[in-house]
């Protein structure tokens, strides 16, 4: 983000850039409340730092503020967007449910789908070579750490729901072969097959 200009905008230079977000009417109205505000500094009637830097402040706090600037855009999009198409909440709010995913077959299925999405991407064609996930992670990490915390997660997406503990140390016995079988069922058979 640049930083904001030293001395500050002036009047037409904010207005300028209200214009691109804001509706005719509503620029007029900040104009005429800048024009109003002005013409009291002039008879002496208020302080130029108490009615004019208050309304340009209004408007450019957020103007290098990146996560003010994508917080207002997202409302002002989600505005017009259920506006338009007569609907109400916050965006996609419906489209997409937040479900705790228990341990079984359901953290088996997510686990394995996660850790394919860069083979489907084509990033990689074994997602043992991708590391930024939890299989990659799992195969290539060290004993401590991120590895081991990756190793751990997996036992218990496997094994969690027979009783077993989620020791990481369980992963190089059967729970590391049981889980790239999983994964070699799906989209990395068949590149395999190519080979």
């Amino acid at each position: 983000m640049p930083p904001p200009p030293k001395d500050g905008f002036s009047d037409n230079a904010l207005l300028g850039r209200l214009k691109e977000i804001y509706s005719k009417a509503y620029v007029a109205e900040v104009a005429k409340e800048l024009a109003v505000a002005r013409q009291q500094v002039r008879d002496g009637l208020a302080d130029k730092s108490v009615v004019v830097v208050r309304i340009h402040e209004r408007f450019t706090y957020r103007m290098h503020d990146l996560s003010e600037f994508k917080k207002t855009l997202m409302q002002r999009f989600t505005q017009w967007f259920n506006r338009a198409r007569t609907l109400t909440g916050k965006l996609w709010e419906e489209a997409f449910r937040s479900v705790i995913v228990e341990d079984g077959v359901a953290a088996k299925t997510i686990a394995a789908y996660i850790d394919l999405n860069p083979v489907r991407t084509g990033i990689v064609n074994d997602p043992a070579e991708y590391r930024w996930s939890s299989y990659g992670e799992a195969i290539g990490g060290g004993a401590k750490g991120n590895g081991k915390k990756a190793r751990a997660g997996l036992v218990r997406a496997l094994r969690a729901h027979k009783g077993c503990d989620t020791n990481a140390t369980r992963w190089a016995n059967s729970v590391s072969r049981e889980y790239r079988k999983l994964l070699m069922a799906g989209v990395v058979e068949k590149l395999e097959v190519r080979r």
